[in-house]
């Protein structure tokens, strides 16, 4: 529509190409372009969507699979994360969500490693869960780890997967909610 097409703010000469160069050249250098082509910028705005603050994850994709899902907010604790059955519920829609929609957008982009911040709007009238994507970031300690910890072995090795490939273990990501204060991280 009109108002969405005044929103996105694209340099003229830029295309596609251009673009996935600059997020491939973000990933895999910290932010530096190796491409002698002029710096492509855009602004995209998009619809807000109210989020409630305990549905805000961060995910962790290592080798094309998501290995692990963090609260996003590791300085809280909350109570409806921890009733019976939520965790595994969360767990079920981002890993389902990824598998069917975000793991072949990474491929395309040519990134098998990933942070996912994502989100989960619940419907009031239905209860449905609907899983969406807020932002993509690089893999590695410039992006912050939530709930787990780049510096400790175990986390590490949880988010790169080398625990659970090593034993044959689950497929499924490890998910990570503050239960009390305690293992809130400031």
């Amino acid at each position: 529509d009109d108002l969405e097409a005044e929103l996105r703010l694209r340099h003229v000469g830029s295309s596609a190409q251009q673009q996935q160069q600059q997020v491939e050249d973000e990933a895999n250098l910290g932010g530096a372009s190796s491409s002698s082509e002029a710096e492509v910028m855009s602004v995209v705005l998009r619809e807000w969507w109210d989020i409630a603050p305990s549905f805000e994850f961060r995910g962790f994709v290592f080798n094309g699979r998501l290995t692990a899902i963090s609260q996003y907010n590791a300085d809280q604790v909350y109570p409806e994360l921890l009733a019976a059955g939520v965790a595994g519920r969360i767990t079920d829609v981002l890993n389902a969500f990824y598998v069917s929609s975000v793991a072949q957008v990474l491929e395309l982009m040519s990134l098998p490693n990933a942070i996912l911040d994502l989100g989960i709007s619940a419907d009031p009238e239905t209860g449905k869960w609907t899983p969406f994507v807020i932002e993509l970031n690089s893999f590695g300690t410039r992006s912050g780890a939530c709930l787990f910890d780049w510096d400790d072995e175990t986390d590490y090795e949880i988010i790169t997967n080398t625990t659970t490939a090593r034993m044959g273990g689950d497929p499924l990501p490890v998910l990570r909610i503050a239960k009390t204060e305690d293992e809130t991280r400031v």
